[in-house]
């Protein structure tokens, strides 16, 4: 590289770590930063903002323009998801999940969490979000706590199931593909790794945690709307439909908007409210407020990814990520676990942010396809049990009255083990 190249590759550099520290201290929200670096990135590439020439690279047209519709698929991906999620969660489906866990459970501390964190699974595959971890919180918790599971327990299995069931959520799988350049049939060869690889260490976490909570039983109020039955419960025939989406996409191999839109006919059908009209409109309505802050943010990722991966750009970053991107077997290993906290408090490697910038360049420079998807879904468990910053790890702590950060000190260590296990099976099965 010439001196002006390095020049600008440090300027990225010092760019990219102010970005970071803003993010962190809280400074500069992470839906503002995001487009902050694409544009400065740019300029600092010398990427003119306009140009006579339509097929020139400018800022204001390919990047601001351009990448804000970047994401457009994921958006749509997202927002089908919440409208799937808010019509469970109308048809009563996701509380006759959990009531119908609970009876499994039958008072024992250990079964019972375990029960309620393969219920949140299932009921995750189907939603997300801080609203779906209120709706399902508010019910499990309390009845995790009255068998003697402790209160920080209680929120831990919640955050895990919830993590996990939203590696198996569809509309998550359109990020992947469009922010790192997989392809779905990747992430369908390989989503088995990291899944099972967490659940296995989920499973574990639980079992050692619950085992100091022998002897305890603590009473909890709850509102009676939340322990009695509704006047009309959802068939237990409606409770697969969580898991409809994922076969779909998985097994049938159909698209991801049609899968959510027959998974949410075949719910209508099976629990036939009075009103379907009524449940499909509430529903979406509730679920464009659900998802407004993330499609907005999908915004910023994608004026970032176009940013990155734009000759000027990526031809002063590529070289410094090729001294770095590993290329043999205990390279990915040591990258991807050492690297893994980077993740925690919307650091560079978080997907839903930096890491979206980041890992668009894994594979250009060199790096194979599915360590990157398991790599990335790997540390994307990790954030997502482990980030403090969370809202959702936020809201549970505040519910249980718990200290917040104790989420980050009692998981990040089951957390990187899960990401070693990941990259290990992958390095041994997708390579």
């Amino acid at each position: 590289m010439d001196t002006i190249t390095i020049i600008k590759g440090v300027a990225m550099l010092l760019v990219f770590a102010l970005s970071v520290g803003l993010m962190v201290s809280k400074k500069v929200p992470t839906i503002l930063a995001l487009p902050f670096m694409a544009i400065i990135f740019a300029a600092i590439a010398s990427v003119p903002f306009m140009s006579a020439d339509p097929e020139t690279t400018t800022i204001f047209k390919t990047i601001v323009q351009g990448g804000a519709s970047r994401m457009a698929d994921a958006m749509a991906g997202l927002l089908f998801g919440a409208w799937f999620a808010q019509v469970l969660n109308r048809l009563g489906v996701t509380k006759g999940i959990v009531k119908k866990a609970a009876e499994l459970g039958s008072g024992r501390p250990l079964i019972t969490a375990i029960v309620f964190f393969a219920v949140t699974a299932v009921i995750f595959t189907g939603g997300s979000g801080l609203g779906m971890y209120i709706l399902v919180g508010n019910i499990v918790i309390p009845i995790m706590i009255s068998t003697g599971v402790s209160a920080f327990n209680a929120g831990l299995v919640l955050l895990m199931g919830g993590t996990m069931g939203s590696m198996m959520n569809v509309t998550g799988w359109v990020v992947m593909v469009q922010t790192l350049g997989i392809t779905m049939e990747s992430i369908r060869e390989n989503i088995f790794i990291p899944f099972l690889s967490f659940a296995l260490i989920c499973l574990i976490a639980i079992v050692f945690n619950i085992q100091k909570d022998v002897g305890r039983r603590k009473a909890w109020a709850m509102s009676t709307s939340e322990l009695t039955p509704s006047k009309k419960n959802a068939p237990t025939l409606s409770f697969i439909t969580p898991l409809v989406p994922v076969v779909l996409v998985y097994a049938v191999k159909m698209d991801i908007i049609p899968a959510i839109i027959i998974s949410i006919l075949l719910a209508l059908l099976i629990v036939r409210p009075k009103r379907p009209m009524q449940v499909l409109s509430s529903g979406l309505i509730e679920g464009i407020q659900d998802v407004a802050s993330p499609i907005a943010l999908f915004v910023g990722i994608g004026m970032l990814l176009v940013s990155v991966t734009s000759p000027a750009v990526s031809g002063i970053i590529s070289p410094i990520l090729n001294m770095i991107i590993p290329s043999t077997t205990l390279g990915y290993i040591l990258f991807f676990v050492l690297l893994s906290p980077l993740a925690i408090y919307r650091g560079p490697l978080a997907l839903y942010g930096l890491g979206a910038g980041i890992g668009a360049m894994f594979i250009p420079g060199g790096m194979a396809p599915a360590m990157v998807f398991i790599g990335m879904q790997a540390i994307g468990v990790l954030q997502g049990i482990s980030d403090p910053t969370q809202s959702y790890t936020v809201w549970i702590a505040d519910f249980t009255k718990t200290d917040v950060l104790d989420y980050l000190r009692k998981t990040i260590f089951w957390c990187v083990g899960g990401v070693a296990i990941s990259i290990i099976a992958g390095v041994i099965i997708a390579l």
